[in-house]
């Protein structure tokens, strides 16, 4: 009788650890994944960041183009007038 709960206790005792150790493999596991969307979220985030400032400045770009293009339309205009 003995025998039996000492094999059973060694058997139970067995799988717990062995349970235990799963765990922590997927907690180290989840831990891995959290930490690379981490880094790939702060990479995206200054990619994004960069993007928005060449769209500014894009635009901006645009903007100046505009007013050459009415400057010289302008200027075509007069050459036109005189």
């Amino acid at each position: 009788m003995i025998v039996a709960l000492a094999g059973s206790g060694g058997i139970v005792f067995g799988a717990l650890r062995f349970n235990r150790d799963e765990a922590q493999k997927i907690v180290n596991q989840q831990a891995q994944l959290l930490d690379d969307l981490e880094a790939l979220y702060l990479l995206t985030k200054a990619e994004r960041d960069e993007l928005r400032v060449e769209a500014a400045n894009l635009r901006q770009e645009v903007t100046n183009l505009h007013e050459e293009v009415a400057r010289l339309r302008a200027a075509v205009n007069d050459l036109g007038a005189t």
